[in-house]
């Protein structure tokens, strides 16, 4: 398990010379696994899968989107082999945005849970994996030059989405493109960075308020509007999400693992473990295992298996996609 659990992303096909890997494949059980470097987005093009990452179990239905954040960890599984998925890897170190800016940011970008205002871009996102996939499966039949520089241009249009509409920050932004949300959208992700970067020590609102060159009480203020909406959930929250690592790549104790994540008694990391997670560290921990013992079974798929249903996909999407915007 605890060797197992690191994808290794050489073995992802990537398109040369540029940030992109794609993958299509039907899945009956993926390991838990998590990748480095690169952010995935999965679409899910033909029947069902059921995707598990980090404290969130989905269910994915064709034409979902959902996005994989680096380092976090994730398996999938269908009892049914009538799927087909696409994965596109973003490798973050490649894109014109910063990696050290990237690599601590959270995304949640999931089709079945948008806001009004992110139900726009989540068509863009669309739009552009199912640009990619035919781009990439029909290559020999589509007269573009310079497909390199397209793959690139595509990649940093979907990052740029991702930032301005899918950061953790949207959840609590409900006008996304003003200046006064973007000055709060860099103090969240300001924030959002420290406490990622010195979850193993103590850190007060004092501390973080005087960072910021604001008062505690409108810190606080700032805060109970994010989906933390306290402090005390939001480095709670990045001390579980940080002890996921522990617990799953090493044979360390919960108790050892609680001091190395920064909480101050074993009995607050079970009890936040368990209120973001849903059980407790041990089970988590269980859960994975029995997981990581399951025999690995997807098929990696042909472009000429893929194309006929992608065009099929592609029409059955435009076709819903016109009739629903209004």
């Amino acid at each position: 398990m605890y060797t197992d659990i690191i994808a290794n992303e050489n073995s992802i096909q990537k398109i040369k010379n540029t940030p992109l890997g794609v993958s299509f494949y039907n899945v009956t059980n993926i390991k838990p696994h998590r990748h480095e470097t690169l952010l995935e987005i999965i679409l899910c093009l033909k029947g069902n899968i059921q995707l598990i990452s980090a404290d969130q179990t989905i269910e994915l239905r064709e034409g979902d989107v959902f996005s994989i954040d680096c380092m976090d960890i994730h398996y999938l599984h269908s009892e049914s082999k009538n799927n087909i998925v696409m994965s596109l890897y973003i490798d973050l170190s490649q894109v014109d945005s910063s990696f050290d800016y990237l690599k601590y940011t959270f995304f949640t970008c999931r089709s079945d849970a948008c806001n009004q205002y992110q139900k726009l871009p989540m068509y863009n996102i669309t739009d552009t994996l199912l640009s990619i996939a035919y781009i990439y499966l029909s290559n020999e039949d589509l007269n573009i030059h310079g497909h390199t520089n397209l793959y690139s241009r595509l990649a940093n249009k979907l990052i740029n989405i991702m930032l301005s509409y899918f950061e953790w920050y949207d959840y609590m932004n409900t006008n996304p493109n003003t200046n006064t949300n973007n000055i709060s959208r860099e103090r969240f992700n300001r924030i959002l960075k420290f406490c990622q970067q010195n979850y193993m020590n103590k850190i007060t609102v004092s501390e973080i308020a005087s960072r910021e060159f604001i008062n505690e009480n409108y810190l606080s203020q700032f805060l109970s509007k994010s989906p933390f909406q306290s402090f005390s959930n939001m480095i709670n929250y990045i001390r579980c999400y940080q002890s996921e690592t522990f617990l799953l790549t090493t044979n360390l104790p919960n108790i050892e693992i609680s001091y190395k994540c920064g909480f101050s008694d074993p009995k607050y990391f079970y009890k936040n473990f368990k209120k973001w997670y849903g059980h407790t560290p041990s089970e988590h921990r269980n859960q994975y295992i029995q997981q990581s013992n399951t025999l690995q079974q997807y098929q990696i798929l042909q472009n000429s298996d893929i194309l006929y249903i992608l065009e099929k996909h592609i029409a059955r999407y435009h076709t819903f996609k016109i009739t629903s915007i209004t």
